[in-house]
C-alpha cells in the first residue's frame, strides 16, 4: 500500500498542489519526512490536523496546533 495525508480542514485544489499533498509515499518514514518539512506551510494554509493513511486505512491523526 501507500501511504499518504489528508488534511483537516481540507484545503483548495490550488494549494493541495503546491503542497504536494496528494503525493503517495511508498513507506511510513517517507511520509513523516515530507511532513517534517511541510507542516509549517500547511499551518499557513489553515490546516489543524493530518492524519496518515494507508490506503484506505487511517493510521494516525496528529494535530498540528500548539495547543
Amino acid at each position: 500500500m501507500a501511504f499518504v495525508w489528508r488534511v483537516d480542514p481540507p484545503v483548495d485544489e490550488a494549494t493541495r498542489d503546491d503542497l504536494g499533498l496528494d503525493e503517495a509515499f511508498p513507506t511510513r518514514d517517507d511520509a513523516q519526512a515530507w511532513l517534517s518539512t511541510v507542516w509549517p506551510e500547511l499551518v499557513d494554509a489553515g490546516v489543524e490536523q493530518v492524519t496518515m493513511v494507508d490506503g484506505d486505512t487511517p493510521v494516525y491523526t496528529m494535530s498540528l496546533n500548539d495547543e
